[in-house]
């Protein structure tokens, strides 16, 4: 699988699900730790349970109170909320 098909992978137990545009995750037997640096960087960044494609973030919302989440491009439509401990990292992998 390319990595430019992933929209995000996310943690399950001691699992992976790797989310892409098909309906069923593709389940992969490694940690989000043991996946993370097999993926080209700086496109994916960890935010709590999840490793996001960067490239298929959609946009960058502000929640309140100093949270944010991504929302992933159609047809995924998927919110994930980006961890306070992760944020500056990804405010500079953004150059915000």
């Amino acid at each position: 699988m390319e990595c430019d098909q992933i929209f995000y992978i996310e943690a399950e137990r001691e699992d992976s699900l790797v989310r892409t545009v098909k309906k069923i995750p593709h389940r992969r037997r490694k940690s989000l730790h043991d996946l993370e640096p097999r993926l080209p960087s700086p496109h994916f960044c960890i935010h709590c349970s999840y490793l996001v494609n960067l490239a298929r973030a959609f946009e960058l919302r502000e929640r309140g109170e100093g949270e944010y989440e991504i929302k992933m491009d159609p047809p995924m439509k998927k919110v994930l909320l980006v961890s306070r401990k992760r944020f500056p990292d990804l405010r500079d992998l953004l150059g915000l």
